[in-house]
């Protein structure tokens, strides 16, 4: 074995991490050749020496009132907003509430007819369909995974996914490039 190789795996070795049939065998070269290599077995004692200083480090606790610290900071920060900010956020928060509001007045010219469709969507996962959504929760492409695929039903389900809109996928609070969504229809049937 080479000096590199046991150098790399000297901290694996201290620790007795090298487990299974196959480290065995590395965990045994690596005694012989630290039994040969002077050099190596003093990079096994810096690292012994490593050990025991690290043990002796007092654990750093932290204080009882660290939550509360930093809600206070937190809270302070919020409040601390220029108005522009506050601002932006209102209209934010004013265009989400109207978006929610009159999107469910905008349907498709076509309606969904589930009915026609319960003999086929009555099966254990009735359809399943992965929807490709854009920035905007757009959908931008589909495909049914599992269920039936008439023609008729595919037209259907591309003429609802296109009016429809989902919330786009979000990295730490913002909208990102895209993403998916898996839907599923089943047959419901109300009887009153």
């Amino acid at each position: 074995m080479k000096c590199a190789t046991v150098q790399k795996n000297l901290a694996g070795y201290l620790d007795d991490a090298l487990i299974g049939e196959e480290r065995v065998r590395e965990r045994a070269a690596i005694r012989e050749h630290l039994e040969l290599c002077g050099g190596c077995r003093e990079e096994l004692q810096r690292f012994r020496k490593l050990a025991v200083l690290l043990s002796r480090v007092p654990k750093s606790v932290p204080p009882a009132d660290l939550a509360v610290r930093i809600k206070v900071a937190a809270a302070q920060a919020q409040q601390s907003q220029s108005w522009a900010t506050r601002w932006r956020n209102f209209r934010d928060h004013a265009q989400i509430i109207l978006e929610n509001v009159f999107r469910p007045l905008t349907v498709p010219a076509k309606t969904w007819a589930p009915e026609k469709h319960d003999v086929e969507l009555s099966s254990p996962h009735g359809l399943l369909v992965d929807v490709t959504v854009d920035a905007e929760g757009r959908m931008t492409d589909y495909q049914i995974l599992s269920g039936p695929t008439s023609s008729d039903l595919s037209r259907q389900v591309y003429q609802m996914l296109l009016f429809s809109r989902f919330s786009p996928m979000l990295s730490f609070g913002r909208p990102t490039a895209g993403g998916h969504v898996v839907v599923s229809f089943s047959a419901v049937r109300v009887r009153g």
